[in-house]
C-alpha cells in the first residue's frame, strides 16, 4: 500500500494545543501508513519539537513570512505545493487571515485539503487586530470558492469558522493513564520548586500570549494575595508576552509567589502540583490543556468564551471577564478545591489518545479514496 503523503500548515515556535495535538498524530501513528510533513515560517527559532519530528522522519519546508516579503512569501507557497505530490494538506488554524496558505494549495496541488478550526470566537481576531480581522473576513470569503473537508476540534470552533456547514469533530486524544493525578510526582515537582505541600497552587498551561489572558490570572493572583499570601501561580509555557508578565508580577510584588516555568516537556507530571487550573482565555476552541488539567481530577475556572464541551467531567465553571479580578478571587478563594477522585469515570472515551487518533487517521484513509 502507497503511504499517505500528509503536509500540516498551522504550527508554530511555542508549544500550545496545535502543536501538541499534531505532535501526538504524528508520533502516534502507523509510520508504514504515513508520511507527515510541515510547512513553517523562516525562523531564527526551531518549531516545537523539531528534534523529535526529524527523527521521526518527518520534512520541514519553510517559506517567507508574509509579512517580510510578499511576494516571496506567495512564490515560496507555489514551489512547495507544485513540486511536492501531497495525499492531504492538513491545515490547523485560528482563523482565516492567512488565506493564501489555502487558496494556493488549491491551485498549485492535487491534494485533498482539511481545514481544522481550533478557535471558538471573533474575540481571538481583535487580539490580533483590526487588519487581522479584516483580512480574516476576506479569506472566508476566498474559500467559498475552494472544495474542502471541514473539521474542528469542538463544536463552537466548527460554528464559529463554517457557520450552518457540517463538519467532523476532533476531540484532542489524550493519554488518561498518563495525566491522571499521581502524589508521586505531586511530591517531586512541589520539591523542584521548594513549595510546600500546605501551599494553594493555582496552575496555567498555555502560550504567552495575549488570547490566553495571563494579565487578568496575574491580577486573580494579586486580589487573592491580599487575603492570602500562601498562594503560588505557577504558568508552563513560553511566548511573546514572558518579559512584560514578568514585570508586572515585579510591579505588584509578586515575583516569589508567580512562577514561570517556561517550555515542559512533562507537563503531564505538573498538573499533580496544582491545586486548581485557572484560565481566563479571551478566546478559546476546546482547550488540551483543560481536558488534561480535568483527567488530572482538578477543578477548573476558565472564561464564559471557551466552548462548554470544554467540561468534559463536570468539574468547569466558566466565569464572566466582565467580572472584576477582585471577584474572580475571592470565588476561588471559597471553593472546594478536592480533586475529584472518581474523575475517569465521568470522562468519555471518546477524548482518549486511542480513540481520538484512530478516528483521524481513518478519516485520512476514507478521504484518500472518495
Amino acid at each position: 500500500m502507497k503511504k499517505i503523503n500528509i503536509l500540516f500548515v498551522g504550527y508554530g515556535t511555542n508549544l500550545g494545543g496545535i502543536e501538541t495535538y499534531i505532535y501526538n498524530i504524528v508520533k502516534k501513528a502507523n509510520k508504514e501508513k504515513f508520511n507527515f510533513s510541515f510547512l513553517i515560517f523562516k525562523n531564527n527559532k526551531k518549531i516545537v519539537f523539531y528534534d523529535e519530528l526529524i527523527s521521526m522522519g518527518c520534512k520541514i519546508f519553510e517559506i517567507e513570512k508574509r509579512t517580510k516579503n510578499y511576494f516571496q512569501y506567495l512564490s515560496d507557497l507555489k514551489k512547495v505545493y507544485s513540486k511536492n505530490e501531497f495525499d492531504i494538506i492538513h491545515f490547523n488554524l485560528m482563523d482565516m487571515s492567512a488565506f493564501e496558505r489555502i487558496t494556493y494549495a488549491n491551485k498549485y496541488s492535487n491534494a485533498k485539503i482539511i481545514i481544522q478550526s481550533h478557535n471558538g470566537s471573533f474575540k481571538f481576531n481583535k487580539t490580533k487586530g483590526i487588519v487581522s480581522c479584516v483580512l480574516d473576513k476576506i479569506g472566508k470569503e476566498k474559500i467559498k470558492k475552494i472544495k474542502f473537508y471541514r473539521a474542528a476540534c469542538g463544536r463552537q470552533a466548527g460554528t464559529y469558522m463554517f457557520g450552518n456547514k457540517s463538519f467532523e469533530i476532533f476531540y484532542n486524544g489524550i493519554d488518561f493513564n498518563k495525566f491522571k493525578y499521581s502524589k508521586t510526582f505531586r511530591k517531586q515537582i512541589r520539591e523542584e520548586f521548594n513549595i510546600e505541600d500546605n501551599r494553594i497552587v493555582i496552575g496555567c498551561v498555555a502560550a504567552l500570549l495575549p488570547v490566553k489572558n495571563h494579565k487578568f490570572l496575574i491580577e486573580v493572583v494579586k486580589e487573592i494575595y491580599k487575603k492570602s499570601q500562601n498562594i503560588i501561580l505557577m504558568l508552563v509555557g513560553e511566548g511573546a508576552l514572558m518579559n512584560k508578565l514578568k514585570e508586572e508580577t515585579k510591579e505588584y510584588n509578586l515575583q516569589n509567589n508567580v512562577l514561570f516555568l517556561g517550555k515542559r516537556e512533562d507537563t503531564y507530571k505538573i498538573y499533580s502540583a496544582f491545586d486548581i487550573y485557572v484560565m481566563p482565555s479571551i478566546s478559546e476552541g476546546l482547550s488540551i490543556s483543560m481536558c488534561e488539567a480535568q483527567i488530572n481530577g482538578l477543578k477548573c475556572i476558565t472564561s464564559d468564551n471557551v466552548d462548554r464541551q470544554t467540561n468534559i467531567s463536570g468539574n468547569t465553571f466558566f466565569w464572566s471577564l466582565d467580572d472584576t479580578p477582585e471577584k474572580w478571587a475571592d470565588r476561588i478563594l471559597k471553593m472546594d478545591l478536592k480533586r475529584d477522585a472518581k474523575v475517569l469515570n465521568n470522562i468519555s472515551p471518546n477524548f482518549n489518545s486511542e480513540y481520538s487518533y484512530n478516528k483521524i487517521y481513518d478519516y485520512y484513509v476514507n478521504i484518500i479514496h472518495k
